[in-house]
């Protein structure tokens, strides 16, 4: 299921980064939606999300998933 969030959903905002500086709350939506997918949230429903993002984040060899923070990831590609 991770490799489905980075294939996915990380990578479908990619062009649109590397145009344009996306808003924090269109970046917000976006980390929601695979945080939800991830927790297998439906809808209102609630359930208890055991990792802070910033753990998702953090690098494999620092026990975090490897995820892109879309924040920076949306600054470096506007940098280049």
């Amino acid at each position: 299921m991770l490799t489905l969030i980075k294939s996915v959903a990380q990578t479908i905002p990619i062009f649109i980064m590397s145009y344009f500086k996306l808003p924090h709350t269109v970046i917000d939506k976006i980390r929601a939606s695979i945080i939800w997918f991830w927790w297998g949230q439906k809808g209102e429903e609630k359930r208890t999300h055991w990792l802070r993002w910033k753990d998702f984040c953090r690098p494999k060899w620092e026990g975090g998933f490897g995820l892109r923070d879309l924040g920076a990831f949306n600054k470096a590609l506007m940098a280049k």
